[in-house]
């Protein structure tokens, strides 16, 4: 899918913005998912940074396996890997988290929280 993205935004010759949208970890009882007990905001701005990271370096395979052995709930992982390689593809070289928060952040409650980032590829 990246290759053929890729392909048509050459052809066409046109500047293009590719762009993917996904929560990042959707964490407790709402989510069903546990993967720790304590420390849970610790928790999920470590489990999200190292997912993050992978993005960050433009390695959408580390980044899929991450998701995979982790059970991280990225809801969007997939269109995340397809924009990396896409951004790869068109010269994309740098990639910069801008802002990473969760909903535990706002409402001062982390018992079932969803992580957010906005990252820029350059």
């Amino acid at each position: 899918m990246a290759k053929n993205i890729a392909k048509t935004v050459k052809e066409e010759n046109k500047k293009a913005c590719i762009i993917a949208s996904s929560d990042f970890t959707h964490y407790g009882i709402n989510y069903g998912y546990f993967p720790f007990q304590n420390n849970a905001k610790d928790n999920l701005y470590a489990l999200d940074n190292k997912a993050i990271n992978h993005i960050k370096e433009l390695d959408a395979y580390r980044f899929l396996d991450y998701t995979e052995q982790t059970g991280a709930t990225i809801c969007g992982k997939f269109p995340i890997a397809v924009m990396i390689d896409v951004c790869k593809l068109l010269g994309g070289k740098n990639a910069k988290l801008l802002r990473y928060y969760t909903s535990g952040d706002i409402i001062k409650d982390y018992s079932s929280a969803v992580g957010y980032a906005s990252i820029v590829v350059e």
